[in-house]
């Protein structure tokens, strides 16, 4: 009967917020650089196009996460 009471359960303390916005700040920062790299590669010929798209994709999913988790 416990569970029926409404809470707190779900939501993350401040300090969890902050941790998990910079984590997720750090991972899009890092796939960022990924990008970069990897697109000067793609460009040059070195590698194919895929790492560059993932890594972009990667990058937009993080960087909307971490805007998620500081906006809430």
């Amino acid at each position: 009967m416990a569970d029926l009471v409404p809470g707190k359960r779900g939501r993350l303390t401040r300090s969890q917020r902050v941790d998990r916005a910079s984590n997720l700040i750090i991972a899009s920062s890092v796939c960022g650089a990924i990008f970069v790299v990897a697109f000067i590669l793609a460009i040059i010929g070195v590698i194919g196009s895929g790492i560059p798209i993932v890594a972009a994709i990667a990058t937009g999913a993080f960087g909307f996460g971490a805007y998620r988790t500081i906006k809430h």
